[in-house]
């Protein structure tokens, strides 16, 4: 997503180290601060941090007397920057500087949010998937075991009996019905309803007979595999749903890259009148939305 917000380039810009950077880059200590209408309209206590009786004024001065100076404003991709210098080549020079090293700042944090968004999701892979070949292991073990096959064999064994005996049951009630509207019964059709009726009651004793057998029969490897065949199915859709993170990750980094190398970002001051020492610059950063 979006880096800066606009609370947070108001503080970026108007902050100790980025001010000074912006002083070193310009070489602003060969303009010294002069006392005149800008320093008037400061309170007392600030202008009494400048040395007027030098020809040039420490960082620290320079510093703190610009980070007052300096404003930004930012909404949807537009970002307002107005500085105010003694010298108005500076504040033109400076309002240009602001907007690049914003510009600059906002792509390495967001590039630094997609690297380490991509570090977390590879992590996250490889452990799942560790996670997943382990699962597999055990389940294959655990279904090689003897007492396990036959729980399973026993199971499909009442399924299928199961199965039998629901359809045996329609065809008794069928042979019934069929029995109790005919008045001139055969023995034919007795048996039939006779052979249905034993049948029914065989594979009763049967899945009776099987479902005591289970009893006996430990399940505790057979409920390992049912839990591992869970814990698979789970982490297989994690690592889904991570392979898609990371593809949407990638995408944003392409979109990223592609967007630092337009040439469409800012749009320079390059004049300033004479008299003018406070200069407004506004500038497009496509990666930056309020």
């Amino acid at each position: 997503g979006n880096v800066l917000t606009t609370n947070s380039i108001l503080i970026s810009v108007r902050g100790y180290a980025f001010v000074s950077e912006i002083v070193k880059n310009l070489n602003l200590q060969n303009y010294p601060i002069k006392q005149g209408l800008l320093d008037k309209i400061k309170e007392e206590v600030k202008v009494k941090i400048l040395n007027k009786s030098r020809s040039s004024n420490s960082l620290d001065e320079l510093v703190h007397y610009y980070i007052d100076n300096i404003d930004a404003r930012a909404k949807k991709g537009i970002i307002q920057i107005t500085v105010t210098s003694q010298y108005p080549e500076l504040s033109r020079d400076m309002a240009n500087e602001v907007g690049r090293l914003v510009i600059e700042r906002n792509a390495q944090e967001r590039d630094a949010i997609i690297q380490n968004s991509l570090v977390f999701i590879n992590q996250e892979l490889e452990s799942v998937e560790s996670l997943l070949k382990q699962n597999r292991a055990d389940k294959e073990f655990f279904e090689a075991s003897y007492n396990y096959n036959q729980v399973v064999s026993v199971k499909q064994r009442i399924a299928i009996n199961e199965q039998i005996l629901s359809a045996t049951l329609d065809q008794l009630e069928k042979a019934k019905t069929e029995n109790a509207l005919d008045e001139n019964l055969t023995s034919k059709e007795t048996a039939r309803e006779v052979y249905f009726g034993l049948r029914s009651e065989e594979l009763k004793d049967l899945i009776y007979y099987d479902k005591n057998i289970l009893k006996d029969l430990s399940k505790e490897e057979y409920n390992k595999v049912n839990n591992l065949q869970f814990a698979i199915d789970t982490n297989e859709a994690i690592y889904k749903n991570l392979v898609s993170e990371k593809q949407k990750i990638l995408l944003r980094s392409e979109e990223h890259t592609s967007e630092l190398q337009s040439h469409s970002f800012i749009s320079y001051a390059v004049f300033c009148l004479k008299k003018k020492k406070s200069v407004t610059l506004l500038v497009y950063d496509p990666i930056f939305i309020s």
